[in-house]
């Protein structure tokens, strides 16, 4: 069995669930040279990681999970990186464990699996260079039902967005360079909207191949991306946050769920099957005007 262990980036860090079953580590500071830096205001970001079409699982992996009478449940983690120095910082989150919708008969060794994440994090940052990524990898966790315990992780892809230099919502099939902006607070876009998302693909291996890619490496990774595997996200410019960056880490991922000491409590969505829970979190709605009245002074 693969276990992941601690992760891509090595160093201290600490993890701390919230309501909703998500988890922020805080890790290491990006090695030199540093990314390039822009003056105040900071930037602040929503991002929303909506659904994976044709999660591949290896199906010997599924065939003795199932053998075993254990399951597989499917999240998201999100961490940032930066190409010139070539290092992992700020944090990872894990989004909510889910379970697939449906699945697909595939090819050879590996099935396809339909997986709605439905995940928002959150965070601001100084950081203007297009050469640090936003880094997506996709991960099946194995339970012990019986046992209520979590017995490995398996990487199952990942990929990458360049927000950090962006401004707005990335949004409307757009790639990393165009595409329609939406700054939310001057614009109230239907962001329940199909076109408010775009897609990209998935790439094999796991996000760890990104400290040994060579530039002419990084720029074939397409060749290594599955066929058709994508994943449905939306990006937002979300200034209101900075009403609360007293409470959070510059590149720290908040997710709406994880408990922020200072924040005034509201209602969150708790794990499936719990009901909702009232704790002192940023919650879950991007565009409200009264974001600033939540946080205490």
């Amino acid at each position: 069995r693969h276990d992941r262990g601690a992760g891509a980036a090595g160093g201290g860090r600490w993890t701390k669930k919230g309501a909703g079953g998500g988890s922020r580590r805080i890790q290491l500071a990006v090695a030199e040279p540093k990314p390039k830096q822009r003056g105040d205001p900071p930037a602040a970001f929503a991002m929303t990681l909506r659904k994976v079409e044709n999660w591949p699982i290896h199906r010997e992996l599924l065939n003795r999970v199932e053998a075993d009478g254990h399951k597989l449940e499917f999240s998201a983690q999100v961490s940032f990186f930066h190409r010139p120095s070539r290092s992992f910082f700020g944090s990872t989150w894990e989004g909510r464990s889910v379970k697939a919708e449906k699945m697909e008969p595939g090819e050879n060794s590996i099935v396809k699996m339909s997986v709605t994440l439905n995940d928002l994090v959150f965070w601001y940052t100084y950081i203007d260079d297009k050469n640090t990524l936003a880094v997506i990898e996709l991960v099946a966790t194995e339970f012990d039902g019986a046992q209520q315990i979590k017995l490995a992780q398996y990487a199952c892809g990942w990929t990458f967005l360049k927000p950090f230099g962006q401004i707005g919502c990335i949004a409307g099939n757009s790639t990393e360079t165009q595409g329609a902006y939406v700054d939310v607070r001057n614009d109230r876009a239907d962001l329940h909207s199909d076109e408010s998302y775009s897609s990209t693909h998935i790439f094999k291996r796991t996000p760890r191949v990104l400290a040994f890619l060579s530039d002419a490496e990084f720029a074939q990774l397409d060749e290594t991306a599955f066929e058709d595997t994508r994943i449905q996200y939306r990006v937002l410019q979300h200034q209101r946050l900075l009403q609360a960056r007293h409470l959070i880490y510059e590149n720290e991922l908040v997710g709406p769920s994880d408990i922020v000491a200072g924040m005034r409590p509201t209602v969150v969505p708790g794990p499936v099957g719990t009901g909702n829970s009232r704790i002192a979190a940023l919650g879950l709605e991007v565009d409200r005007r009264d974001r600033d009245e939540k946080v205490r002074g």
